[in-house]
Formats: structure tokens, C-alpha cells, sequence
């Protein structure tokens, strides 16, 4: 058997990303007019 290949994408949304940790490839957050890094983009892993 062998383990399905899930497909990285690029997240604009940290909730979203968050939800699907592992599908993450990069998070693209420039549009959302934040200033400092929220706390929650550490349980990422890459």
C-alpha cells in the first residue's frame, strides 16, 4: 500500500492554513494588512 501524496498549496488565509497544516507550502499574508506575526503561525510546521 502506499500513502496517498497530499498536494501542497499556497494558503492567503492563516485560518485556512491552519486548518490544513500539512497541505501548506507557503502562506502569502501581505494582503491582509497585518503588522506582527499572530502567535498561531508557529503551529506550522514549514
Amino acid at each position: 500500500m502506499q500513502a496517498e501524496a497530499v498536494e501542497k498549496e499556497t494558503y492567503a488565509d492563516l485560518t485556512k492554513a491552519l486548518q490544513n497544516p500539512l497541505n501548506v507550502l507557503s502562506l502569502d499574508l501581505s494582503l491582509q494588512g497585518i503588522t506582527t506575526l499572530p502567535p498561531e503561525i508557529g503551529q506550522l510546521l514549514n
